[in-house]
């Protein structure tokens, strides 16, 4: 894949990781903020979205309230507000979870064993895996899922 895309997808990611920061940090706060403040953010967004679902100027209206140095419990309802027209989900907290050291080498292993073209290697390493416990599951050829029976929770891992 693409350098400049596997980069911009990064980018997202790490973008979309500060954005929910800033709402859990909006979460936490406890200054009131006055209402012709929220209702002005609140004009600016359907502007944006009334300009023929101007997504870029939305986002921008979205980040200024997130950027806020006031923090409040009003700036993260009104995040809430936008997230159903972005549908970014903010509001959900994803715990992530780093595979073990272990898995990661077999993971590479398998990764190395297919560029060579060492199907009966690669299908050895992808059952020891099963084995320790994740599953396996191949998603658009583009990303691996581990689903850890020890965590119950997902682990994304991006196969480029």
């Amino acid at each position: 894949m693409n350098e400049r895309i596997i980069q911009r997808r990064q980018d997202y990611f790490n973008a979309l990781e500060r954005l929910k920061e800033a709402y859990q940090k909006h979460l936490k706060g406890e200054e009131k903020i006055e209402e012709k403040n929220i209702t002005e953010y609140e004009e600016k967004f359907h502007i944006a979205i009334n300009d023929d679902l101007n997504m870029p100027s939305a986002m921008s209206i979205a980040w200024e309230v997130a950027k806020e140095t006031r923090k409040s419990k009003d700036f993260a309802k009104l995040l809430e507000k936008f997230d159903t027209v972005l549908g970014l989900e903010i509001s959900k907290n994803e715990k992530k979870e780093k595979l073990p050291e272990e898995i990661e080498k077999l993971i590479q292993e398998r990764k190395e064993a297919r560029k060579n073209k060492n199907w009966e290697k690669s299908d050895e390493l992808r059952d020891l895996i099963q084995s320790k416990g994740y599953i396996w599951i191949i998603f658009y050829f583009i990303c691996y899922f581990f689903y850890s029976r020890e965590f119950f929770s997902i682990v994304i891992c991006w196969q480029w």
